[in-house]
């Protein structure tokens, strides 16, 4: 049986502008994912753990642009009136969760990544192969499956005014139960408060030392800088403000007090920037080209081919062959390598 809400908390949150917005990411992140996933298979022909992490960064935005977003922007179009049954909206809420969780781990790995080649670069870590990246990358998809899997178990659409409601919690409902305490947990912790502090441990520390380098050596890193950079912008802007909304509702859920205007506003500001999560597979992109030369590379060997319209796959390696880096030695074991590259 659909739940019916008690209130018009949430019905009556206006989001004219959801729609539009939601077309426009999900068209221009589908083509920027596309084009992405094109340059991974076709053009680049020596992979790197940073490669790996971009990769499956961007097989989580296309995941979100091709199977989710399309039904949230019908969901916007028509009002807030959800149509397409109760196991397509948990699917549909757990999509966009498991984009959120899966694109903030890689975001967070690639940072954990460049932090030590930078600060500690004979260290096992700084060294490992493309495979034990290839199994981090599994691991970090088990870990966020595994976080955002309750939501699957319940149902999130419920009826207003002879409309269907499809959203992650019902905010009207002041019962704190297993699940609201357990999606408080995953999107406070593991969504914010332990990305934020990786992300500001790795940024200063490499800072700090590149402050200590002569300019010669500081010139080296400058791809560091925009990689992490980069990265920054696409928390700062996409996942930052609806963590700190989420921690502001929780605050004033536990006085129990759901009719205070500050409740209501922070319930408010918290949908109204939940589309500007969807806006990372817009910017991560920019992640996957300076996460790695070898992407850059690959990028403008691309490019190149499609300005000539003469060049095809199998010419570009002969042509441009020089600028491949070196393949990878492999130890016995799987996660160390015996050679060191600046990815």
């Amino acid at each position: 049986m659909i739940y019916v809400a008690r209130s018009d908390l949430i019905a009556d949150i206006p989001s004219i502008y959801n729609a539009p917005a939601i077309i426009i990411t999900s068209s221009l992140g589908l083509v920027a994912n596309v084009l992405a996933l094109w340059i991974f298979c076709f053009y680049i022909k020596s992979w790197k753990p940073n490669t790996v992490y971009s990769l499956n960064l961007a097989i989580a935005d296309l995941m979100l642009a091709v199977f989710c977003l399309p039904f949230r922007a019908d969901y916007f179009v028509r009002g807030k009136n959800w149509v397409f049954g109760d196991v397509m909206c948990r699917i549909n809420v757990f999509l966009v969760s498991l984009n959120r969780a899966a694109s903030i781990a890689f975001l967070m790995v690639m940072a954990m990544n460049r932090y030590f080649k930078v600060m500690h670069p004979y260290h096992r870590v700084s060294r490992i192969s493309v495979l034990c990246a290839v199994k981090v990358s599994c691991l970090l998809w088990a870990e966020s499956v595994a976080i955002t899997a309750y939501l699957l178990a319940e149902r999130h659409d419920f009826k207003y005014n002879k409309k269907t409601l499809c959203e992650t919690l019902d905010m009207d409902n002041s019962q704190d139960t297993a699940s609201v305490i357990w999606h408080n947990v995953v999107f406070i912790f593991f969504k914010f408060t332990l990305p934020t502090c990786v992300l500001l441990f790795s940024t200063l520390s490499i800072v700090f030392k590149l402050r200590q380098m002569s300019p010669e050596l500081r010139h080296k890193y400058r791809k560091t800088i925009k990689l992490l950079a980069a990265v920054a912008i696409v928390f700062v802007l996409c996942f930052l403000p609806t963590s700190v909304t989420l921690i502001a509702v929780v605050v004033h859920r536990r006085t129990k007090d759901l009719n205070c205007r500050r409740y209501t506003i922070s319930v408010q500001v918290f949908y109204n920037t939940l589309f500007v999560t969807y806006f990372n597979i817009v910017l991560d992109p920019i992640v996957y080209y300076f996460s790695s030369s070898v992407f850059q590379t690959a990028f403008r060997r691309a490019l190149n081919t499609c300005r000539s319209g003469a060049a095809t796959d199998t010419e570009a390696p002969s042509q441009e062959g020089e600028l491949d880096d070196k393949p990878m030695k492999r130890s016995p074991v799987d996660c160390q390598t015996t050679e060191t590259f600046s990815d």
